[in-house]
């Protein structure tokens, strides 16, 4: 994995905070045309819940632009190795339990007829990918930060233990 400088980071950034805007706009047209056209609830929040994330996400890479010490932040946090090498485990690991629950669904629908619309099956699966994929980064986060502290024999504070 290569990595990027400061100013390619920037213009990455500035990318993101375009698209973001573009698709902002997207889903508030989206939104506004399902005022007049009814969508059903559920359509309405996925759409909501998309354009509240996206609207965050958007808001978060402009205030990492405009302030130094916002994009030194998130600057350290997505070029560090280590949370690099944990993403990659993440999604490793995340591949793999993805793999071996669509064959249990696989054999599970053969014995017991599951009838799901798309809507409601792509909302299951963007969630499960989104929830399995954040508890793994989070628990091997925390396996990792102890394994460093038990082999350096560091406290959480960083200084050296009396052992």
């Amino acid at each position: 994995m290569e990595t990027l400088t400061k100013q390619e980071f920037r213009k990455k950034l500035q990318r993101k905070v375009i698209v973001g805007r573009i698709l902002t706009f997207i889903i508030l047209v989206g939104l506004a045309w399902s005022h007049f056209h009814s969508l059903d609830d559920q359509q309405e929040g996925v759409m909501v819940g998309i354009l509240l994330g996206l609207s965050l996400l958007t808001i978060r890479y402009n205030l990492a632009l405009r302030r130094e010490e916002n994009f030194e932040k998130l600057y350290i946090q997505v070029t560090d190795e280590r949370n690099r090498m944990i993403d990659e485990k993440t999604r490793t690991l995340l591949f793999n339990i993805l793999l071996l629950l669509a064959a249990c669904l696989s054999v599970l629908s053969m014995v017991f007829p599951i009838i799901l619309s798309l809507n409601q099956f792509l909302t299951l699966t963007i969630i499960l990918v989104l929830g399995l994929y954040y508890l793994l980064r989070f628990l091997l986060n925390k396996l990792l930060t102890e394994l460093v502290f038990i082999f350096y024999k560091v406290d959480h504070t960083g200084k050296q233990g009396p052992w």
